[in-house]
């Protein structure tokens, strides 16, 4: 984080340059974080819950189906039913997520 914004603040690398991305970087977190003690533990949550269920359930089971539908032939039973089941598991977790945020 600190390297992009040090990019973003300019391209010449001064040293002033880099404390100012690194309070950047830390100082905004540090605030929100100070406003709110619990914020760190939901933001975990969210990152671990919601994003997981979407990266390795959601995803996949969309990016299958997106490329089993542009080749040839139908799709088994059994592979409907898992991808269907894996896609409403990872819905489940996420659901349990929201609920537990909430």
């Amino acid at each position: 984080m600190v390297d992009f914004i040090q990019e973003a603040l300019g391209k010449r690398k001064h040293f002033n340059r880099r404390i100012y991305a690194i309070l950047l970087a830390l100082i905004p977190p540090l605030v929100c974080v100070a406003l709110d003690p619990h914020l760190f533990d939901r933001a975990l949550g969210v990152a671990g819950g919601i994003g997981e269920s979407l990266l390795n359930g959601i995803y996949p089971v969309l990016l299958f189906f997106l490329i089993h539908k542009g080749q040839q032939g139908p799709m088994k039973m059994g592979k409907k039913l898992f991808l269907s089941a894996l896609f409403l598991f990872s819905l489940f977790v996420m659901g349990i997520e929201i609920r537990h945020l909430l």
